[in-house]
C-alpha cells in the first residue's frame, strides 16, 4: 500500500489491516542480523502518516525504539502503553490543515505524563520556530514540542508541498 497503518490513519493500509508494526520489527531483526546496528540507537521519525506511525511504534515497540521525532504527525494510538519512558521531539505547524495543531497538545501531554516530566520551559526560538521542552522526566526522556508559527503540513527546510501551507 501507499500508506502506513498508524492505527486510525491512513488508508489504504488501515482498511487492509496491514501489519506495519510487525513489518518494522521483522525489518529490524533482518538489519540487526546483517549489519552492525546498535539496538539502543534505533529511532523512528517521519512526516504526516510516517509521523503517526512513529507514535504507534513508540506505543507498541518501546523496547526497540530509542526515541521518536514525528513531524506534522499526531498521536492516534489508543491505548498507548509503552513499556518504558519514550523521548520525543514533535514538530508541528499551527496552520496545518491535515494534522491540526489543536490536537498536538494531546500527544505532548500523553508522552510528558507517561514519562513523568516535571518541568516545562522554552528551549529554542528562531524565526517562526519555538521549542518547549518538558523536562525532569524519568530516564531523561524529555518531550520537546517545536511549534512552527503559521506553519502548514510541511517538512521544515524541505521541498514545499503544494497547497499544504507555509514551510519554515
Amino acid at each position: 500500500p501507499t500508506s502506513w497503518n498508524a492505527g486510525t490513519c491512513c488508508n489504504p493500509a488501515v482498511s487492509a489491516n496491514v501489519a506495519d508494526v510487525a513489518f518494522i520489527g521483522a525489518l529490524l531483526d533482518d538489519l540487526e542480523s546483517k549489519l552492525c546496528v546498535d539496538p539502543d540507537r534505533v529511532y523512528a521519525m517521519g512526516m504526516s502518516n510516517g509521523g503517526y506511525l512513529s507514535h504507534k511504534l513508540a506505543c507498541e515497540m518501546s523496547d526497540r525504539i530509542a526515541a521518536i521525532g514525528p513531524v506534522a504527525g499526531l498521536l492516534l494510538q489508543s491505548p498507548c502503553q509503552p513499556s518504558r519512558p519514550m523521548p520525543a521531539m514533535l514538530v508541528n505547524g499551527t496552520a496545518d490543515v491535515l494534522s491540526q495543531y489543536q490536537f498536538v497538545a494531546q500527544g505532548v501531554d500523553f508522552w510528558a505524563g507517561a514519562n513523568h516530566c516535571t518541568s516545562s520551559q522554552q528551549t529554542f526560538q528562531n524565526g517562526d520556530a519555538t521549542c518547549v521542552t518538558r523536562g525532569g522526566c524519568d530516564a531523561g526522556a524529555d518531550v520537546v514540542l517545536c511549534t512552527i508559527a503559521d506553519g502548514g503540513h510541511q517538512w521544515p527546510g524541505g521541498e514545499t508541498l503544494p497547497l499544504l501551507g507555509k514551510k519554515s
